[in-house]
């Protein structure tokens, strides 16, 4: 450990850090645009200049990424000439860059405009006209390059090389004609390329699915878990007038690190804003309501106990998957979850596994079947039907035991209600909704039990997954009082997965690691 002081105050930190780590602990902020704990520092933006304050020499001016902080070590972030430095490092960088603010994505949360009002002059001195550069350049699947906004920070370039794994971008040109480009006639392509649009501190690589949507200060957002995977990134979920325009990773070490895939990104935007969605239910070939689909299904189940096959799913929160083995597991002839193969997975983050929530199935002891042993209880003549809350699951079952009968619990999407008849057939539908629409938690491949945050409101009259499951039990005269006593679900939940019980509010942001020796209990 080392101990320095930092104006005028006193922080002990690891040997070797920077000295922008070790200012962050004392919340100074310095300011940077190339520096990103996640990549190596490199140094060329020359924006976080700091003073060193030698007994007995004269003050010199370091850049704060690249100087350890050692024992002893006197730091000033505020004296007159790391203020100076700033302030021209700032007049050198906006001499080229454009006016743009007014049409740029990133203006409200550019780094540029900030530290331009902080640390920069009242006004320019550079008269010259500005140079033209390419311009709103599509160089990847999602991307879009402007090289008259980039500063040249290189956190693109590095992020490809370093972290996804695939160089893609390069310093182009010598000296002042240096622009960011692609190699030629080769576009990026990469599961992590959203990303660019994150880290770029100012407006020069903007995402395509964003660009010209909304301002960001119009923008509500709400922490989440991506549901594209089990990894279960930590995201922030960014709608408008209760659309999801954005998704963000949201740091969490523990997890994610700084950074998702475009996998979860473009996938959650995809789920939560799908062309059509039907938001009536179906009871033989009738369209109803949502709650009277929800009726119809919870008396079905109630008159015909122990002749269902329920078949769970990992899109489902925890809070769902505990309250479901409350409730139909007694109703049920067999209750259990079939798990999803890993298809098209990476050595970064994406585990190519589509089920975000099979860890809390697994530690709530429901029992797995393969889809066979799945369409083989479907199949058997004393099973009256598949009630099942995954709609492509269940068209796969349908397929190997034909005349079965279908409920089905899930979010449709492009679906034709003209055609008259409920999804895949169903003599049950009872619409789902989205992760993005209720609050709950996930618990991941490396069983980190994380929060989600409800960021958009569910069509009218529907009746939610837990609702329905409420209802199932009241029908059905089943007691679950031993978890709606609880403070919440989500406390009565950690206490089945052998942990000590938290409410939902109380979560930590990174999420609890839940111990490898815990108990796991049947609700």
């Amino acid at each position: 450990m080392a101990e320095l002081t930092i104006d005028g105050r006193k922080v002990e930190v690891a040997a070797g850090t920077n000295l922008i780590e070790a200012a962050r602990k004392l919340a100074i902020d310095i300011p940077y645009y190339c520096y990103h704990p996640a990549l190596a520092p490199v140094g060329s933006c020359r924006m976080c200049q700091v003073e060193i304050l030698d007994p007995g020499k004269p003050p010199r001016v370091a850049i704060a990424c690249r100087t350890e902080a050692t024992q002893g070590l006197n730091v000033s972030t505020t004296g007159k000439d790391c203020v100076a430095a700033r302030a021209a490092t700032l007049e050198f960088l906006l001499a080229n860059h454009p006016l743009d603010c007014p049409i740029c994505d990133k203006a409200g949360e550019c780094d540029l405009q900030d530290f331009t009002y902080r640390h920069g002059h009242g006004a320019g001195r550079f008269s010259e006209p500005k140079r033209e550069k390419l311009k709103h350049e599509l160089i990847g699947d999602h991307i879009l390059l402007d090289q008259e906004r980039c500063i040249l920070c290189t956190r693109c370039v590095r992020f490809m090389d370093e972290y996804a794994k695939s160089p893609s971008l390069v310093v182009a040109g010598r000296g002042d004609r240096n622009v960011i480009a692609i190699f030629p006639g080769e576009p990026i392509h990469s599961n992590y390329e959203g990303n660019l649009a994150d880290i770029c501190p100012v407006g020069a690589l903007t995402l395509k699915e964003f660009r010209f949507k909304s301002r960001v200060w119009d923008l509500s957002s709400e922490e989440s878990v991506c549901t594209g995977c089990d990894r279960g990134c930590s995201v922030l979920l960014e709608t408008k007038r209760n659309r999801l325009l954005r998704v963000r990773p949201r740091v969490n070490l523990q997890v994610n690190g700084h950074f998702m895939c475009d996998q979860g990104r473009f996938g959650l935007l995809d789920a939560a804003n799908p062309v059509a969605r039907e938001e009536l239910g179906w009871v033989k070939g009738a369209r109803v309501t949502a709650a009277e689909a929800a009726t119809a299904l919870a008396t079905t189940l109630a008159a015909e106990r122990g002749r269902w096959l329920v078949l769970l799913s990992a899109r489902l929160t925890g809070e769902e998957l505990l309250l479901a083995t409350a409730v139909l597991g007694p109703l049920a002839k067999q209750l259990a979850w079939v798990p999803t193969a890993a298809s098209g997975g990476d050595d970064i983050l994406f585990t190519g596994r589509r089920a975000p929530n099979e860890k809390a199935l697994e530690r709530l002891s429901v029992p797995a079947l393969d889809e066979a042993a799945a369409a083989k209880v479907l199949a058997e003549p004393a099973t009256a039907g598949l009630l099942c809350f995954d709609a492509a699951l269940a068209a796969r079952l349908l397929a190997q035991a034909k005349g079965k009968r279908l409920a089905l619990v899930d979010v449709v999407r492009d679906f034709d209600p003209a055609a008259g008849k409920a999804p895949h057939g169903a003599e049950l539908f009872v619409p789902g909704t989205l992760a993005s629409e209720k609050d709950g938690t996930f618990l991941n491949v490396d069983a980190v039990l994380q929060r989600a945050r409800r960021a958009q409101r569910w069509p009218q009259g529907t009746v939610a997954e837990a609702a329905l499951l409420l209802q199932v039990a009241a029908t059905a005269s089943l007691s679950v009082a031993a978890l709606t006593q609880k403070p919440d679900l989500t406390f009565a939940l950690l206490e089945a997965l052998g942990q000590p019980g938290m409410l939902l509010n109380q979560l930590p942001d990174d999420g609890v690691k839940l111990t490898p020796t815990a108990a796991a209990v049947s609700a």
